[in-house]
């Protein structure tokens, strides 16, 4: 036993010296450890403190379950390809393959720009990496509680999670084994920001601001754990977070500033054009999930758009309650609002909405954060369903043809199913792109 144990511990050691050498050799190569450009949002005098905890380590056994609720979930996933070495070490340290990482730096406050907020989220990370990690930037699609934030979700308990959260963490999960660092952002107002601001949902600026800041910061955070990563980004999402990672992508291609590179975009059930979906929901009288416009309602009065009344298009008991709905206590609002748009809005803005002066402010928040075309440089992948009728599907296609039109170049892929169903082939272009730029 003494013997075998002593065979071991050269072999770890032996090991051990190959992975220092190879590091030390690769950074003399010139290999992009990291990205040192400040950045210019955040007020001149501060230097934010970029932190990197270990939220949690998953095992083989760990990889394989979420495999087989993905599985069982209508999402396909590739095979994984353990080794012969990992599939006999269950149960033992030795089997930990993936690694959850806290990230936390600081970002402009969302709606006074001269304060600061803490920012948060998690980057997943194979255990041992001799080859430089592509860095996947992966902000989640809608949550309301700050429960169901990534950072809280990976630190306490996935059974908060709603199946469509669950199964986004752990497809990305599998995805950052297979050779990515996959970084998933708390948005502001959650995780560590929990109640140092509202959240800016659907407001632009600050999420792109934000967006950017934890980037940097999980470059930052790679480094110090003993990771490399290429210098290119890649940036995905799927509802909320398509709005997140198109909105971005834009500013660094118009930006190059930032120091920030995207090589391919991929963006399924986008919310491009705000002011489109509103305007149609108000025509055919319904919108489902309820709660999207009030959510996105508070966001611009709370982040940039004060003098919006509430009153003036809720009616009660709604518009005199609506921050209580989004207070980051509530896991599921999904019945908490009427899909009927004349139960929930008032009869003047449904008869006048376009045209009346009164909503001036409100069509003007919503059309200051559509999301512009531009003429990108990145490959960029839009998948939509066809029959979504929540991101309403023109919504999408008419921002792609336009996109075009000014000599951009966007991949737009017409999926079956609605808002919910066409996820499943997000995840598979995604997938089976991202295989490419490994």
């Amino acid at each position: 036993m003494k013997m075998k144990g002593l065979v071991n511990l050269k072999k770890s050691v032996f090991v051990f010296l190959v992975f220092i050498s190879f590091f030390a050799f690769s950074c003399q190569d010139g290999e992009i450890l990291s990205n040192d450009n400040p950045n210019s949002e955040i007020p001149a005098g501060e230097d934010p403190v970029i932190d990197g905890e270990v939220l949690k380590e998953f095992t083989v056994d760990e990889l394989l379950s979420m495999k087989s609720h993905l599985d069982t979930n209508g999402i396909e996933t590739s095979d994984l390809d353990f080794s012969q070495d990992e599939v006999s070490s269950r149960g033992k340290i030795s089997s930990v393959l993936l690694r959850a990482i806290k990230v936390t730096t600081k970002s402009p406050h969302p709606a006074d720009p001269t304060k600061l907020i803490d920012l948060s989220g998690v980057i997943l990370v194979p255990k041992y990496s001799f080859t430089p990690l592509r860095l996947v930037v992966a902000p989640v699609p809608t949550f309301t509680a700050n429960a169901q934030a990534p950072s809280n979700l990976f630190k306490n308990s996935i059974s908060l999670m709603s199946d469509g959260l669950l199964n986004y963490l752990y497809f990305w999960s599998l995805e950052a084994y297979k050779g990515f660092a996959v970084l998933l952002p708390d948005y502001p107002g959650f995780g560590d920001s929990y109640q140092q601001c509202f959240p800016p949902y659907v407001v632009q600026k600050p999420m792109v601001n934000s967006t950017i800041d934890i980037t940097k910061a999980a470059q930052k955070v790679l480094k110090n754990n003993g990771y490399r990563y290429k210098s290119d980004i890649i940036i995905t999402g799927y509802s909320q977070g398509a709005f997140v990672a198109t909105s971005t992508a834009r500013e660094l291609e118009l930006n190059p500033s930032h120091g920030l590179n995207v090589s391919l975009l991929v963006a399924g059930g986008t919310p491009a054009n705000l002011r489109y979906m509103i305007d149609t929901a108000l025509e055919v009288g319904q919108f489902q999930p309820g709660y999207l416009l009030p959510y996105a309602a508070c966001g611009f009065k709370r982040n940039g758009y004060p003098d919006i009344v509430f009153s003036d298009i809720f009616k009660e008991p709604y518009a005199s309650n609506l921050y209580s709905y989004f207070d980051g206590t509530h896991t599921d609002l999904s019945t908490a609002f009427p899909a009927e748009i004349t139960d929930l809005y008032t009869e003047d803005i449904i008869n006048n909405w376009t045209t009346s002066s009164k909503y001036a402010l409100i069509r003007n928040a919503v059309d200051q954060n559509n999301i512009q075309p531009w003429k990108n440089r990145c490959r960029m992948i839009m998948v939509h369903g066809h029959q979504d009728v929540t991101v309403h599907y023109e919504n999408a296609r008419d921002f792609a043809s336009r996109q075009n039109l000014m000599g951009g170049d966007v991949i737009f892929k017409t999926v079956y199913g609605d808002h919910l169903t066409s996820v499943v082939n997000y995840y598979i272009w995604a997938s089976n792109t991202l295989l490419l730029y490994r």
